[in-house]
């Protein structure tokens, strides 16, 4: 089963091409956790230990801000890893909150497994810091859709974005209150948006699962023509 893990380990971006002496590190080192529904794999401001990948299942990720209010998330599924980049940040601790969505299987191993891989093939530390300025872009895409979008093209585009990995049958993977966190919005607003694009035909649906009917008008307002 280990054996599994690792070939499907081997085939993400970050460690594809692995050498021989750190395959079978992989293999001495890593532990399977079975975790049911909502079952917590770590929580926000434990010691950053070790880095997952997942086998089946969904973990999903959260962060909490001081007021306990809900700011950034993100799920991830199988042959993802989880917690890469935790393993080089200064604090040694974990961001966010980390749980099951549904009964799930990952397989974990240590920060200094890494570290000693990044050591001995230093491409993989070259991927590791691609997909750390892969993030940075998209941070600074939110800022700059946050301070130039109206809070219309920024439903609009995170529509279409959602759209282009599930069509127009879309099943939304937050709630709406989040959903309007992360936008920048208030989740009134993008309540009342919603139910104006239902009565105009753009969307139907209920809840977080929404048939995008008109994408021209999508088009249109998300600015992206």
């Amino acid at each position: 089963m280990l054996a599994d893990a690792v070939r499907l380990l081997k085939s993400t971006r970050l460690l594809e091409g692995i050498r021989s002496e750190l395959y079978e590190r992989l293999m001495q080192e890593g532990v399977f956790i079975r975790l049911e529904n909502k079952q917590a794999l770590f929580h926000q401001g434990e010691e950053a230990d070790f880095w997952y990948l997942v086998l089946n299942g969904q973990v999903n990720t959260l962060r909490y801000g001081r007021n306990g209010e809900e700011l950034v998330y993100q799920h991830r599924l199988r042959g993802q890893l989880l917690a890469t980049l935790v393993m080089f940040m200064p604090e040694g601790r974990y961001p966010v909150h980390a749980w099951a969505s549904m009964s799930s299987l990952v397989c974990r191993w240590p920060r200094r497994t890494l570290h000693q891989f990044c050591l001995t093939q230093p491409d993989i530390g070259i991927r590791l810091l691609s997909s750390a300025g892969e993030m940075l872009q998209q941070a600074m895409d939110n800022i700059e859709s946050f301070s130039l979008c109206t809070l219309e093209q920024r439903v609009a585009r995170y529509l279409l974005k959602v759209s282009k990995t599930q069509g127009r049958h879309i099943t939304l993977s937050v709630t709406q209150r989040l959903l309007a966190h992360q936008l920048g919005i208030r989740t009134e607003t993008l309540n009342r948006l919603l139910a104006q694009w239902k009565k105009l035909g753009v969307i139907q649906g209920m809840g977080n699962n929404l048939y995008l009917q008109d994408m021209d008008f999508l088009i249109k307002v998300s600015g992206k023509i």
